[in-house]
């Protein structure tokens, strides 16, 4: 009977769990302001910034390859192999990018930061492909299933870490995602992990577009903490860090809920029914923003909650207009490439992406010299406008031929 139920409210347990994993995100990123410091927390989201694109790039976005792989070409362990090699290359990737910013930009990272988020990245990317193959194979409660036991042992680790100690607290993302991996993923799986050179090179050859276009994505997303580090200074990238990490939330649901419509997506696309492609997308781009606002809303009332322990720099920005509407679009921006990636429209999606990049980088030469942190929001929320309207041009010239 319980199957039964998980089957028939799946959408809604699987937003459910997700919504809480924001929630503890949330918690750690407050967690870390707090009982550490904000300069802090600034550091290990530019550990997030650095490590976040090579991991892209390494792991290829499997996930969408394996959720439209409706033919099943390859086992879930075969894939899950392929990652495997995939993350640990990031991880040797990962360790040399921290020395180079290091010694480039003169900054000292604190080492509990740089392990934890490798370790947190590398079994994240593991479970995800997992995920994937619960798409395609119908089963979303299980993606939500994963996500819940992940939330909960996250939810153990903080309190253990409470009484630990606050240098605990990075690395509690990671093991709560190993537990949930060993303890439910790798566990009902039960799939053979023979992998080859000849397999491992198919794969990739399969999702090395994916893979370009998902890094220049992570890259641009991350652009932003780059170019404040380098002209505004550590405290100012810690501030910009704190707002821009209420985009994770928002971007793991999006991620989350548009998987369940990936299938779908590929199955209407060679089936030539392009106008209801159109209609599903129209549908992410509105819960995107959805999504979006409602992180909004958290972050503002969240802010206005705390207010003696926030920066003060924080509470100025919250009140702006800038702020909501930059939630609200890159969520959408992310929402667009999700779908083209599901129709695998890579090569399509590096277009707006390089261009808006150009127009980024050039509102960020005008605005931030007149507006400084304020300029740098204002030139993402302008790039992300730009790439919004440029895919959705793409995607509807696409599907009209």
């Amino acid at each position: 009977m319980v199957n039964r139920y998980l089957k028939k409210y799946a959408p809604i347990y699987l937003v459910g769990a997700s919504a809480c994993n924001s929630f503890a995100m949330w918690l750690v990123a407050y967690l870390i302001t707090t009982q550490q410091s904000l300069s802090d927390f600034g550091t290990f989201s530019l550990c997030i910034a650095i490590s976040t694109p090579i991991y892209v790039l390494a792991r290829q976005d499997l996930k969408s390859i394996v959720c439209t792989d409706i033919g099943m070409e390859y086992s879930i362990g075969q894939y899950a192999a392929c990652r495997f090699i995939q993350s640990l290359l990031a991880v040797v990737l990962c360790v040399f990018a921290f020395y180079i910013y290091e010694k480039t930009f003169e900054t000292y990272i604190k080492p509990e930061f740089m392990y934890s988020v490798v370790l947190y990245k590398f079994f994240e990317s593991i479970s995800d492909v997992y995920h994937g193959d619960y798409i395609r194979k119908g089963m979303p409660s299980k993606v939500a299933t994963s996500l819940l036991i992940r939330f909960i042992a996250l939810l153990g680790c903080i309190s253990i870490s409470l009484f630990l100690g606050p240098s605990i607290l990075p690395y509690t993302l990671g093991i709560a995602s190993l537990i949930s991996l060993v303890s439910y993923d790798i566990r009902i799986s039960r799939s053979p992990y023979k992998i080859t050179y000849k397999i491992v090179s198919q794969i990739v050859k399969l999702s090395r577009y994916a893979g370009y276009t998902m890094f220049g994505l992570s890259l641009v997303g991350n652009l932003p903490r780059y170019i404040t580090d380098i002209f505004l200074g550590s405290e100012a990238v810690a501030t910009l860090s704190w707002i821009l990490f209420f985009l994770t939330p928002p971007n793991i649901l999006m991620s989350t809920v548009s998987s369940i419509y990936l299938p779908k997506i590929i199955k209407l696309y060679r089936n030539l029914k392009k106008e209801q492609v159109y209609i599903i997308y129209v549908k992410c781009v509105m819960m995107a923003f959805i999504f979006g606002l409602s992180s909004y809303v958290m972050l503002y009332i969240f802010v206005r909650s705390n207010i003696a322990s926030i920066n003060i720099e924080i509470s100025s920005l919250i009140d702006n207009i800038i702020l909501a509407l930059l939630l609200g679009v890159s969520t959408v921006q992310f929402a667009g490439g999700l779908v083209m990636g599901g129709m695998r429209m890579h090569k399509l999606l590096l277009i707006p992406l390089i261009t808006s990049s150009f127009m980024f980088l050039l509102f960020c030469a005008v605005l931030i010299p007149i507006f400084h942190l304020k300029g740098i929001l204002l030139s993402i929320l302008l790039g992300a406008f730009y790439r919004v309207v440029h895919t959705d041009s793409l995607l509807r010239r696409h599907l009209n031929k």
